[in-house]
């Protein structure tokens, strides 16, 4: 496995350790990716009181790097707002900024015709969630979302969500959800990791200060038609 994933990897898996984001960044900058390094580097820090101040010049800069470059992060860009800034993202920040600085392994499970079934926990319920692949390229992909609502109102509901993401070292996932019919709220940040058989993560609506947990498992693939293009659920 490249140097790049094996850090990465090692940063996702312990995101509060400063010193592994930092190396991180230094093995970035050292390749000549100054402004993905800086990213890096700014996620550091706690919010409080006492570093109110630093918050908000770390936020500022991060602003000011994604406003000139936004495709460092890709489609976490669209769900940037004045209330949530790239840093808010945490660990989701970190495989988008990963995965375009990293390669695509063998055994990436996350690939175009792939379904992860489970259920997303929202306050004391839980939400069935279907997500499926739709198409891959390096390691970006496109896909769906489903949302199955009954458990948290009276009457049936279901919510389709479009979805854009990253992966990283076909271990991480990261994407981005938009509203496609149906209810629900977007847009959402999910990030994920696989931990054979499940892939679990977190979620979050900045705008409705919601977030929860999910836990999905690898259902059956999609069935592909001649000509190499997985059909549509």
């Amino acid at each position: 496995m490249p140097e790049i994933d094996d850090l990465l990897l090692g940063a996702l898996a312990r995101f509060n350790d400063a010193e592994r984001r930092l190396v991180l960044a230094d093995w970035l900058e050292e390749q000549g990716d100054a402004e993905r390094a800086e990213l890096v580097r700014l996620l550091g820090g706690k919010k409080g009181r006492k570093k109110a101040a630093d918050v908000l010049a770390r936020t500022a800069r991060a602003q000011e790097i994604v406003a000139v470059r936004p495709g460092l992060i890709g489609p976490l860009a669209g769900a940037l707002t004045e209330e949530f800034s790239a840093l808010d993202a945490g660990p989701a920040l970190l495989v988008f900024l990963g995965a375009g600085a990293c390669g695509r392994p063998p055994d990436d499970p996350f690939d175009a015709g792939t379904r992860w079934k489970g259920a997303l926990s929202q306050w004391d319920h839980g939400v069935p969630m279907t997500l499926t692949v739709r198409e891959r390229e390096g390691n970006s992909f496109r896909g769906d979302m489903m949302q199955d609502f009954r458990s948290l109102y009276a009457v049936p509901m279901t919510g389709r969500f479009r979805l854009a993401g990253a992966v990283v070292g076909g271990r991480w996932l990261a994407f981005v959800t938009n509203h496609a019919d149906g209810g629900g709220i977007y847009p959402g940040v999910y990030v994920a990791e696989l931990q054979p058989p499940t892939l679990k993560g977190k979620w979050q609506v900045p705008s409705y200060e919601l977030k929860g947990s999910f836990e999905l498992v690898r259902a059956r693939r999609v069935p592909r038609p001649k000509g190499g293009a997985a059909k549509k659920a």
